[in-house]
């Protein structure tokens, strides 16, 4: 439902490359520094990131580095030997859908079962096996209006995250006003 899809990026010495990463744990992708092509081995190759796209991290898929492209993502580039791309089928599956999925107990147990090697950096997912995973596809429609009701409650999480602070300072804010007895 989502092959693995590699955009190759023809290095050039004089051309910027950002770089996209991506966190364990379901924490998400995160902008890594521009690199720029004087300063790559000649060994080095990269991949371009495209919107939607679904990412694992090969070294660290095992313990939820999975995430899912978004728009300020686009055209980031990723490390051959960092990275798996894939892209789900159009009326198929989302990539929101599969990232969920495969953060799920279920999911990251296949995940975990795809890897071979036992010591934490050596523990690389299986392209071969990556290909072999099973996902229970519910509707299409049904996963749009689940990642829709994904996306609401990031966007609670992160208001209250925001808010946070404020909280924080709210208790000892109050006490001090109850003890210099301005309340």
């Amino acid at each position: 439902v989502a092959p693995i899809v590699r955009r190759n990026v023809e290095i050039e010495v004089d051309g910027e490359y950002p770089e996209l990463g991506v966190r364990s744990f379901g924490k998400g992708v995160f902008h890594k520094p521009t690199l720029t092509g004087i300063d790559l081995p000649d060994w080095q190759k990269f991949y371009r990131i495209h919107e939607g796209d679904l990412i694992f991290n090969l070294r660290k898929a095992w313990e939820g580095s999975i995430g899912v492209a978004a728009v300020g993502d686009h055209n980031r580039v990723g490390s051959h030997n960092s990275y798996i791309t894939c892209v789900p089928k159009e009326g198929v599956a989302t990539s929101e859908f599969l990232s969920f999925y495969f953060l799920s107990p279920k999911g990251l147990a296949q995940v975990q079962e795809g890897t071979r090697g036992s010591a934490d950096r050596n523990r690389v997912i299986s392209i071969g096996r990556l290909n072999q995973f099973n996902v229970p596809i519910p509707d299409y429609n049904v996963q749009l209006w689940f990642n829709r009701l994904q996306a609401r409650v990031a966007d609670i999480a992160q208001s209250q995250a925001d808010n946070q602070t404020e909280l924080d300072a709210l208790l000892p804010a109050t006490l001090d006003r109850a003890f210099k007895g301005e309340l």
